[in-house]
């Protein structure tokens, strides 16, 4: 029962995000500091797992 409200709580955040780009006012909703905010406690993300933009792939 713990570990399906965890989910629960979790997919809230998730809504919630989703709900704030959709009525965010900013020109691009990725640089929010809100959802930005909101999306990190939701999606962590470190410099480490972003691509870098000039890499290649082999």
């Amino acid at each position: 029962m713990a570990e399906l409200r965890a989910r629960i709580e979790h997919l809230t955040e998730i809504q919630a995000g989703l709900e704030h780009a959709l009525r965010c006012p900013s020109e691009n909703v990725l640089r929010c500091e809100h959802f930005r905010a909101a999306l990190a406690d939701v999606v962590p993300v470190t410099k480490m797992d972003r691509p870098r933009r000039n890499s290649t792939v082999a």
